[in-house]
């Protein structure tokens, strides 16, 4: 419902306030988005950050499950999670204004990367809460900053495509994640998808990490 009342809004109340249209051949147009560092930093970024959190979505709360917690339980678990990555967006924003953009994404990838597979570790939910509110956190970390990226380095007239580019990468990460989880689980233990997202993560990371000095070489040059 909300979802339809806000495209109704948008077509009486967004307007293109763009001062001249471009009608590029849609390659040339994705070739040149795909070319801005911002923009591979930030869908490096989501894809990776949506894998792991589909993944602990689906596997978790078998593994809370197995070891005899009510779905009440689950449901709690990861709501908390949702309250601190949704609540703790605004100040990684403010930070990211003053720090830069890719700081707080590495950061959030490798806070991810070093705790994903310690949940599995422990069956009650003290230990649980605080690990899933890190995970929150970081996670706030890495998806407050994505769309500012891609601003600050996409043109006007390509956002569009941008941001339609960059939630295919969600979508896809959203997909891969849980797929590929499964698939380990059922064949190798549930841990051992977790240690597996861990190491993409951290390389992940450090591509990240990479591709923001390029941008700042970039901008200084």
């Amino acid at each position: 419902v909300f979802a339809f009342l806000l495209t109704l809004f948008s077509f009486v109340y967004v307007k293109d306030e763009s001062i001249e249209k471009q009608y590029d051949n849609l390659r040339e147009k994705l070739g040149r988005v795909i070319r801005q560092k911002e923009m591979q930093a930030s869908c490096l970024g989501v894809g990776l950050l949506y894998f792991a959190l589909g993944m602990l979505e689906v596997l978790f709360p078998l593994y809370m499950a197995d070891c005899q917690c009510k779905r009440l339980t689950v449901g709690l678990l990861f709501g908390i999670m949702g309250i601190f990555y949704v609540v703790f967006q605004p100040a990684v924003g403010a930070w990211s204004d003053k720090k830069g953009r890719i700081v707080p994404m590495v950061a959030g990838l490798s806070i991810i990367a070093a705790i994903i597979a310690v949940p599995f570790y422990f069956v009650t939910i003290l230990p649980w809460v605080l690990l899933f509110i890190i995970i929150g956190l970081a996670s706030s970390m890495v998806i407050a900053t994505i769309y500012p990226l891609i601003a600050d380095g996409v043109s006007y007239n390509d956002q569009g495509l941008a941001y339609g580019l960059n939630s295919w990468i969600f979508s896809v990460g959203y997909i891969l994640g849980p797929l590929l989880g499964g698939i380990l689980a059922e064949s190798a233990g549930i841990k051992v998808p977790f240690f597996l997202c861990s190491a993409v993560l951290a390389i992940g990371a450090l591509i990240v990490w990479i591709t923001g000095k390029k941008i700042k070489e970039r901008d200084l040059s």
